[in-house]
């Protein structure tokens, strides 16, 4: 079925962090627009890894299902998702 979830993991990750760290930027920005914009760019950033992250975990659920189940990759799924 899917054999993409990696992307969607490493996506949300990178988006998350980016987000943060523009959120962060403006502390430390005398910039007065370059701080208005960095805020604004970073809520945005932030509300779509917040979706990212939803779609992550559902591919993530949607792959665990389509893996055949034979006792040594089940261990490592189980670890894995847990």
């Amino acid at each position: 079925m899917l054999a993409h979830p990696p992307i969607f993991v490493h996506f949300t990750v990178a988006l998350s962090f980016t987000g943060i760290g523009a959120y962060c930027l403006p502390y430390f920005i005398p910039f007065k627009k370059i701080k208005k914009d960095l805020g604004v760019a970073s809520l945005w950033m932030i509300f779509f890894a917040f979706i990212a992250a939803v779609l992550t975990v559902t591919t993530g659920f949607l792959q665990f299902e389509a893996v055949d189940h034979d006792m040594i990759s089940h261990q490592a799924m189980v670890s894995h998702r847990d």
